[in-house]
């Protein structure tokens, strides 16, 4: 078609429809039209490089049909500084141009649309947790009520039903109170609850908390209930790392980053699911370059076959890549860690 779009921006915009971006790689988050937009036009990284792809989904609707919504999932691969590798992307928009035709109803539109990104090598569904966060956010975003499993959610938390009941609630309603923590009431009642908590109830809630900022006392609760984890002799390694990840957006840096070099410290810190959480969760408290160096260490201590995938991932984030051939360059490196980086870059840095 002549004047085709060039872009997903253009070709939402010829739509007729509004969009809102978010992450679903690394941390559920509202990404900006305006980073979405610069990332498009390969003149900045993707801001989440999750295993050197970027993956987003994007709410659409149409300003005529407002309560009508549709969801992309979308996955597009990275080149080695983080840029979109654009090619991808022109071959995602001719085939949706092959099969979606711009001058439909929106009814009909749409539904050419959803059929066109059905079977898409670039299109990915994602696990449960994940959708159920997604939809939170959504809703959150568009001033929409909660799911009807929100209350229910809130019920347990509160311990009205007993903690043990807790394959009653539903993953949406745990998503959709973690995403509306501005609500003292739910923070605090989220608080009480975690020591109480069993390990499967807690294990979901902190995949839901690693997407959203928390003050105390929720991020104190968590932290105190890691440090118990980790005196315990047999040591649930899943359990602290749910812990880390729940943890990553703490607005409290200090005592967030003291826990992590408590953990890094300890015979877990070898471990790879410790390892992975810290790298793909809370790789922001690794700008501080003491526990970048301990983090570092560790990693190599772990071995190549954990070494090398993770720190590839690391070095894709935009705000890391400096930091960590900066740390690798120092001379207080161990002969381990420099042994380790010249089995995966094969050469000196």
């Amino acid at each position: 078609m002549e004047n085709s779009p060039q872009t997903l921006g253009e070709f939402i915009k010829l739509t007729g429809s509004k969009m809102r971006i978010f992450d679903m790689g690394r941390r559920i988050c509202e990404i900006s039209d305006y980073n979405f937009s610069t990332f498009e036009n390969a003149q900045t990284p993707y801001p989440y490089p999750f295993q050197q792809q970027a993956l987003f989904g994007i709410v659409l609707w149409n300003k005529s049909h407002k309560d009508e919504q549709s969801v992309w999932f979308l996955k597009f691969p990275l080149d080695e500084m983080g840029l979109l590798i654009q090619v991808a992307r022109d071959d995602f928009l001719n085939r949706l141009l092959e099969k979606a035709i711009l001058d439909h109803e929106p009814s009909e539109q749409s539904e050419k649309i959803d059929a066109a990104l059905k079977d898409n090598p670039y299109s990915f569904t994602p696990n449960p947790d994940r959708m159920a966060v997604f939809h939170a956010k959504v809703a959150q975003a568009l001033k929409a009520a909660p799911s009807q499993y929100y209350e229910h959610a809130i019920q347990y938390f509160k311990g009205e039903n007993g903690f043990d009941q807790w394959k009653f609630v539903g993953l949406q309603g745990i998503a959709d109170i973690s995403s509306r923590l501005e609500s003292k009431e739910n923070e605090n009642t989220l608080s009480k609850a975690i020591s109480e908590l069993p390990a499967e109830p807690y294990s979901i809630l902190c995949s839901c908390l690693e997407n959203e900022i928390i003050n105390r006392p929720l991020a104190d609760a968590i932290i105190q209930r890691i440090d118990e984890s980790i005196k315990n002799e047999e040591v649930d390694i899943g359990q602290v790392a749910m812990g880390i990840r729940a943890i990553s957006c703490s607005s409290g840096k200090e005592k967030q980053r003291e826990t992590y070099h408590k953990i890094l410290n300890a015979p877990l810190g070898l471990e790879p699911e410790i390892l992975a959480s810290i790298s793909g969760k809370a790789w922001e408290a690794l700008e501080e370059p003491n526990l970048l160096n301990k983090y570092l260490e560790r990693l190599a201590q772990a071995g190549q076959g954990c070494f090398n995938p993770l720190l590839a991932d690391l070095l894709y984030i935009p705000c890391m890549r400096l930091l960590i051939m900066q740390s690798l360059r120092s001379p207080q490196c161990s002969n381990t860690l420099t042994s380790a980086v010249g089995a995966m870059f094969g050469k000196k840095l």
